[in-house]
C-alpha cells in the first residue's frame, strides 16, 4: 500500500470484485479492457504509516472503486496524481487484473435479489438509553450504566460492536468528562458491520422460450408470408407458439393418410417468415421439434435480446430432502467489514451465515417455510481453529459469534411472517446426520435444542411451542457426491455405490429412484397470530439477543432486589 505525499497510506483490493459484478450487472472475459476493471476494484486505506503490506488486516474500505472519478477529484492533485501512476504499474496493474481471474464468465450469477429484513432488526442497547431519564452524565456513570446492562438483556456483543464504549474512552482520554444522552445516542453506530442478506439469482444459458400447443393449418395469407415452397401434395400446421413475441414452430405433411412420409419442422419467426438453419442452410430442422425450440431461441436472444428468465440458484440443493418447492439459497454478508473471509461454499466475500429453505406443507395442509439447513462457515471454523491450539489461527474475529444461530431464526421468521407461511420446520439433527453420511454430535444440538430454544424464546409472550408434524419425502439413506469433474451416488455403509462417472443430474435422479417414499416427522413452530402482527412492524425484534424490549416487565438477571444494579440502571431495566 502506498504512501501518498499527503501521508495518507492508501491501496487497492480486487477482493469484491465478485461482488461488484453481480450488483453491476457486468459480464467479465478475457477481452475486457483493463480499465473497465476499475469497477470492480476498491480502495482502501489505513491508518498505520508506511504499511506496505496490501493484505494488512487493520484495512478499511472507503465505499468507493478505482472508477468514482468523482470522488478521486476530491484528492489533493499530488495526492491524486501519484495514486493514478501507481496502479497503470507494477503491483497496482497486477491487483486489478485479479479482478478478471476473481469473476468467471460462464458462471457469474446475473444479479442478485436483496432484502431488508436485517435493517428493521433494532439496537435494545440504543432503546435502553433513549428511554433513560437523564440527559447527561459523566463518562464514568455512563460506562457503568451501560456495563451494567449485561444483566437486563444486553448482550455484551453488541456493547463491543456499537462502539460506544470507545467512544467513552476517547471522550475521557481528551478530558471530556460530561456526556449527553443525545451526543451518546449518535455514537451508537453498527455500520461497520452492517449485514446484506441475498438470494443469487442466475441466468440459463440461451434463450428458452415458452411454447404452448395450439396446432392450425396455415391460411393461405399466412403461408405466403413464409417464403415456404411445398409440394402439390403437402400443407404447412402450425402446431405450437410462444406467448412472447409469437414465435411459431410447425411441420410440413402429405395430403394423403397412412403415409410414412416423415415431418418436416420449420420455424416461423413473429412476422410468419421461415427462418434458415444455420447447420445446412436450409428451413427444414431435424429430427425433431426440439431443434426448432432452440433455433427459436437463439433468433429471439440474437435479434430481440430476449433472455432466459433468471432463477434462484439451486448449488446445494441436492443435498436437501426430497420434495418441496421454491427452493432458495440465503446469504448473509458483512460486505462492508474490513476484514475478508472466504467460505468454500460461496465465492462472495465474507458470508456470515448461509441458509437453504423450501415450501412445505404438513399433513394438514399448513403451508410451511422449511429450513433444509443453518450454516456459518466462518463462525464453525473460528471455534475449530481455537480448540486446536497447534493451527495458525488466521481467521478473522467477526460479530454474532455467540449466536449466529439466533440470527438466522430471526431472519427465517421475518420472512416466514412477510410472505404468509402458517409455521417454520427443519430437519431433525438425526436427519441431519443421516444426509450427511456422518455423527457429529453438534448437529443434534443445533437442530434439535438450540433451533427450538430460540424460539420458545422469541414466542415467549405468546406462549409459543414446538410441536411435531408430517412432510411427504423420501428416505435420504442415500447421497450423491462430487469427485472432481463427475458425480456418484452411495450410502453410509458403503453396500450401495456407483462409479463415478455420472452427471449432476443423474446422481439426484439414481438417489431419488431408490429411495422409498416416507412421511417424516419434524419439529414445527405454528407462528401466533399475536407474534405475526408484532413482527410485521419495522423493528419488531432485537439485533442482538432475544429480549423484547419493550416486553421487559422484571429484572432480567432474576435479581428482584437490584443488588447489582445502581438506580439508573434499574429504571432503564423497569422501563417497559
Amino acid at each position: 500500500m502506498p504512501t501518498l505525499p499527503s501521508g495518507q497510506v492508501v491501496g487497492i483490493t480486487s477482493e469484491r470484485a465478485r461482488y461488484h459484478a453481480v450488483r453491476q450487472s457486468l459480464r467479465i472475459n478475457k477481452n475486457t479492457p483493463h480499465q473497465d476493471l476499475y469497477r470492480l476494484v476498491d480502495i482502501i486505506f489505513t491508518n498505520s504509516s508506511g504499511d506496505s503490506n496490501p493484505s494488512h488486516s487493520e484495512y478499511h474500505f472507503t465505499g468507493f472503486t478505482i472508477s468514482d472519478t468523482q470522488w478521486l477529484n476530491k484528492w489533493k492533485s499530488e495526492d491524486r496524481d501519484s495514486f493514478l501512476s501507481w496502479i497503470t504499474e507494477g503491483s497496482g496493474f497486477h491487483e486489478i487484473e485479479g479482478a478478471r481471474n476473481k469473476v468467471i464468465y460462464d458462471t457469474l450469477p446475473h444479479t442478485i435479489q436483496s432484502f431488508d429484513y436485517p435493517q428493521r432488526l433494532y439496537s435494545t442497547l440504543q432503546r435502553r438509553i433513549a428511554a433513560m431519564s437523564m440527559a447527561s452524565s459523566s463518562v464514568t456513570q455512563w460506562r457503568n450504566t451501560i456495563l451494567n446492562m449485561r444483566h437486563c438483556g444486553v448482550r455484551e456483543e453488541e456493547i463491543k460492536w456499537s462502539g460506544v464504549l470507545n467512544f467513552l474512552d476517547e471522550a475521557e482520554s481528551v478530558g471530556h468528562n460530561t456526556i449527553t444522552r443525545k451526543e451518546l445516542l449518535t455514537r451508537i453506530d453498527f455500520g461497520r458491520i452492517h449485514l446484506e442478506l441475498s438470494n443469487e439469482l442466475v441466468r440459463e444459458k440461451g434463450c428458452h422460450l415458452h411454447f404452448e400447443d395450439k396446432a392450425e393449418i396455415l391460411s393461405p395469407e399466412q403461408y405466403l408470408r413464409t417464403g415456404l415452397s411445398l409440394g402439390l401434395d403437402e400443407y404447412a400446421v402450425s402446431r405450437c407458439s410462444d406467448s412472447l413475441l409469437n414465435y411459431r414452430i410447425a411441420y410440413i405433411r402429405l395430403q394423403r393418410r397412412g403415409s410414412l412420409y416423415a415431418r418436416r419442422w420449420v420455424v416461423l419467426d413473429p412476422f410468419d417468415r421461415a427462418l434458415t438453419n444455420d447447420g445446412d442452410n436450409s428451413v427444414i430442422f431435424h429430427p425433431d421439434m426440439t431443434t426448432a425450440k432452440d433455433a427459436a431461441g437463439v433468433h429471439a436472444q440474437t435479434h430481440y435480446g430476449v433472455k432466459s428468465p433468471l432463477r434462484p440458484s439451486n448449488k446445494y440443493e441436492y443435498m436437501g430432502l426430497y420434495g418441496g418447492e421454491g427452493y432458495r439459497e440465503w446469504i448473509l454478508t458483512l460486505p462492508d467489514y474490513r476484514e475478508s473471509y472466504f467460505t468454500p461454499h460461496f465465492t462472495e466475500r465474507n458470508v456470515l451465515l448461509h441458509i437453504r429453505t423450501k415450501q412445505r406443507h404438513d399433513n394438514q395442509g399448513n403451508r410451511l417455510l422449511f429450513i433444509e439447513e443453518i450454516q456459518s462457515d466462518w463462525h464453525q471454523q473460528h471455534t475449530r481453529r481455537k480448540r486446536a491450539s497447534h493451527f495458525n489461527n488466521k481467521i478473522p474475529d467477526a460479530p454474532f459469534q455467540k449466536e449466529w444461530t439466533l440470527l438466522a431464526i430471526k431472519l427465517v421468521l421475518q420472512h416466514a411472517i412477510e410472505e404468509g407461511y402458517d409455521g417454520i420446520a427443519w430437519t431433525p439433527g438425526i436427519v441431519q446426520q443421516k444426509q450427511f453420511q456422518c455423527e457429529m454430535e453438534w448437529l443434534l444440538r443445533l437442530y434439535d435444542k438450540v433451533i427450538p430454544q430460540h424460539l420458545v424464546q422469541l414466542s415467549r409472550d405468546w406462549a409459543g411451542t414446538i410441536e411435531k408434524c408430517l412432510v411427504m419425502t423420501k428416505d435420504p439413506w442415500l447421497a450423491p457426491r462430487r469427485k472432481g469433474d463427475y458425480w456418484s451416488v452411495r450410502d453410509k455403509e458403503g453396500k450401495f455405490t456407483t462409479l463415478n462417472r455420472l452427471s449432476k443430474s443423474q446422481a439426484i435422479a439414481i438417489s431419488n429412484r431408490h429411495s422409498r417414499a416416507v412421511n417424516l416427522e419434524v419439529p414445527v413452530f405454528y407462528i401466533p397470530d399475536a407474534m405475526r402482527s408484532m413482527i410485521q412492524g419495522d423493528d419488531a425484534l432485537p439485533l442482538f439477543g432475544e429480549v423484547l424490549v419493550d416486553r421487559v416487565k422484571k429484572p432480567l438477571c432474576g435479581n428482584s432486589e437490584f443488588t447489582t444494579c445502581d438506580a439508573r440502571t434499574m429504571q432503564t431495566c423497569m422501563s417497559g
